[in-house]
């Protein structure tokens, strides 16, 4: 009898399973057939990822060789305590200083090369929080947070570089353009995200509006597209060789932004925005 019951509810389960999976399948195709008509004409349509660098995460260490003696190092991460600690091989360990008295809510990092490099410098994003966790009511701008590159001198020397990019930064993601600058998608609450040009010595440009792209958003009401950005990606929506940029938030639909422009290093961006599965889409 209880082998019976065992039996049915594996068999119940299965269908469960099956039959999301299906829905799932089902809503997938329809989400990419809207994407394909307004965005491509190619019918069979493909996302390609280019050159799509490690991330660091705060649930689990990141390893690389960032002094180039052949040994693992670590970058360890944990957001809620405001700690960035960079461990290397040879014993040595660099912790990044965010500031007296700060409380961080997120903490993303992304490894990137400058021009020549052999070995990887870090960019970090990182979003302030209250001393009680609210994220929501953080608009004065004396609360803002510069976003961060450690810059690897190639011998594993690592030197802290305050951007000047204040934001509620969540994620950033980079491509070099030839020149030995990078690109940067930052992603940020509030509004805030924004596309800069990083220089290995950490100078900043902010392109953003000349891009194309949507930000800054301003204030509107709950669920207003753009204002609370979690992550973005480079990839290349319809396999042309040009750089587009999918950006993703929380209470948010999804924004594509297609790049028309032939030129490596320039953007010229035609964006929409198209609804997520659900509210909390990273």
């Amino acid at each position: 009898m209880l082998l019976r019951i065992v039996l049915a509810f594996i068999s119940f389960y299965i269908l469960t399973i099956s039959s999301g999976c299906k829905a799932f399948k089902s809503n997938q195709s329809n989400s990419l057939s809207s994407i394909d008509k307004n965005l491509s004409d190619n019918q069979n349509y493909q996302v390609k990822l280019i050159d799509s660098p490690t991330t660091g995460s705060s649930r689990a260490p990141e390893f690389l060789d960032l002094d180039g003696d052949g040994a693992p190092d670590a970058i360890d991460i944990n957001g809620w305590m405001a700690q960035v600690v960079v461990k290397l091989s040879q014993s040595k360990n660099f912790a990044v200083n965010f500031g007296a008295d700060v409380f961080t809510h997120s903490i993303s990092t992304r490894y990137v090369k400058f021009g020549n490099d052999r070995y990887s410098s870090i960019l970090i994003a990182v979003s302030r929080r209250t001393e009680n966790g609210s994220v929501h009511n953080i608009r004065d701008p004396n609360l803002l947070l510069n976003q961060i590159l450690l810059r690897n001198d190639q011998k594993g020397l690592l030197t802290q570089v305050n951007l000047n990019i204040r934001m509620h930064g969540r994620d950033v993601d980079c491509r070099d353009t030839r020149d030995s600058k990078l690109v940067c998608f930052f992603a940020g609450y509030h509004g805030q995200s924004a596309l800069y040009e990083v220089g290995s010595e950490g100078r900043v440009n902010n392109i953003t509006s000349q891009s194309g792209l949507p930000f800054p958003t301003a204030e509107g009401p709950f669920g207003t597209n753009g204002r609370h950005m979690m992550s973005g990606r480079w990839i290349d929506l319809d396999q042309d060789g040009d750089w587009d940029l999918v950006s993703v938030g929380q209470h948010s639909d999804i924004l594509f932004a297609k790049n028309s422009s032939n030129s490596y290093q320039d953007f010229k961006f035609t964006t929409e925005y198209v609804d997520p599965v659900n509210d909390y889409t990273t």
